[in-house]
């Protein structure tokens, strides 16, 4: 059965957001949260690359790319950074800096290193791998504490992905059993019992789309996640009105019912289409 397909990519769309939220590496410098436009920071053989643009400028360099020789130019004051695309070095102030991974473009972005741009810019550098926060230090506020980076906007968007996460987890948890019983109840043709048991899944889904939307809409929110989460309620309030549907099936009226079944499932798709694109946009 058709619903069977439908339901279980909705079950499985959660699952996606949880590991996307999990690996978004973030980047502070001095304890402001840097929101990269399109390229974001990523981990590369083992090391953080950082995009240039978007770090440098918030330290005050001017940036320049020469296209002939590949190489981007950084200058502030008296200080002159110079980063060949493709060489495992770079100059700083006629400084040479060896970089294990060469400077790369990535999405049109140069990326380096996130040692060597504290090297290269006389700043510190922290690295937290449990909440994958890149922090950039050169001025030390009450918000950024040396040996112990505490960026507030940052701690306060890691609260937010464990609690969302946990949320999702259990959801997910709850789903998968779920699917299990759509497996075992829409193979061949709709019977009613077949229909019966299947709604009464879908009725449990509708119920679980509601209490994980309630539960969600319970936690702290940053503004970096503001659009995320509307389109995260837009699809649990998608999915739950498509099981809504799903649950008043009967033997009696399902083939009846196909035009409004398939208007429900495309409004659904969409939702599912959204929710895609936003997770994988973190």
């Amino acid at each position: 059965m058709k619903k069977r397909a439908m339901l279980l990519t909705a079950l499985l769309t959660l699952a996606m957001s949880v590991s996307a939220l999990a690996d978004t590496v973030r980047v502070s410098v001095n304890g402001e949260i840097i929101d990269f436009a399109d390229q974001g920071a990523e981990i590369v053989e083992g090391r953080t690359l950082i995009p240039v643009r978007g770090v440098f400028d918030k330290l005050d360099y001017e940036i320049g790319w020469d296209a002939e020789t590949k190489t981007v130019k950084l200058v502030k004051g008296d200080s002159l950074i110079s980063i060949k695309i493709g060489e495992n070095s770079l100059t700083a102030s006629g400084k040479e800096i060896y970089v294990d991974v060469p400077a790369q473009i990535i999405n049109g972005r140069t990326m380096l290193p996130l040692r060597a741009i504290g090297e290269a810019a006389g700043a510190d550098v922290f690295w937290d791998g449990e909440s994958k926060l890149a922090s950039v230090v050169t001025d030390y506020t009450s918000d950024v504490v040396k040996n112990n980076v505490n960026v507030t906007e940052g701690s306060q968007e890691d609260k937010f992905v464990s609690e969302y996460t946990a949320i999702v987890e259990e959801f997910n948890k709850k789903g998968m059993q779920l699917e299990e019983r759509f497996m075992m109840t829409a193979e061949g043709e709709p019977g009613a019992q077949s229909v019966a048991e299947l709604s009464a899944a879908a009725k449990e889904l509708s119920s679980l789309a509601e209490s994980t939307k309630q539960r969600l809409s319970e936690i702290n929110v940053p503004s970096r996640f503001g659009s995320f989460m509307q389109v995260s309620n837009n699809y649990l309030t998608t999915l739950k009105e498509f099981s809504d549907f799903v649950g008043g099936l009967t033997i009696d009226n399902i083939a009846a019912s196909s035009s409004k079944y398939n208007e429900l499932s495309a409004k659904l798709l969409t939702a599912i289409s959204e929710y895609r694109t936003a997770s994988e946009a973190l």
